[in-house]
């Protein structure tokens, strides 16, 4: 996959030395095709065994291509209250054994969402004022849970 100013591209692989252009068979609108986006992250959003990919646009609600299993995609925007996204983690915080997301939003805010199954999420309240430039997750301390990391502006 493809995803930046000039839209979305998706490449399937061939061979080791071979990728064909597959963007048509989504069936996914045009516009969507070719509005400009900040980055895409494949996730399995909704646990169903197939990936499925946030794409991060400057503004506007995020959108989740969820597959349908047959080269297929439809639109989603399971992130109501965010607005655009920079950069974005999946990864397990809360120690359920199902991925949470993280993400830095178009203004540079951190939201974190816990996975409720089924492509649902639910908001955790961050504290606000934090000026954070990138995310990640790790096991730090060898403790588990993941540990969500963030960089500030100062490193």
């Amino acid at each position: 996959m493809l995803a930046g100013a000039g839209g979305l591209r998706f490449l399937r692989q061939d061979s080791p030395q071979a990728f064909t252009d597959v963007t048509r068979q989504t069936k996914l609108p045009v516009a969507l095709l070719t509005a400009p986006y900040t980055g895409a992250w494949a996730v399995d959003i909704e646990a169903d065994g197939d990936l499925d990919v946030v794409a991060g646009t400057a503004t506007g609600l995020p959108l989740v291509l969820r597959n349908n299993g047959d080269g297929t995609f439809l639109p989603t925007h399971p992130f109501p209250s965010v607005s655009g996204i920079r950069q974005f983690v999946w990864a397990d915080f809360n120690g359920d054994g199902n991925p949470d997301a993280a993400l830095i939003d178009g203004s540079g805010r951190l939201h974190v969402f816990l996975n409720q199954r089924s492509a649902t999420f639910r908001e955790v309240p961050m504290p606000t004022g934090l000026p954070i430039k990138a995310i990640t997750a790790g096991d730090v301390d060898h403790s588990r849970p993941i540990a969500l990391l963030a960089l500030g502006p100062m490193g």
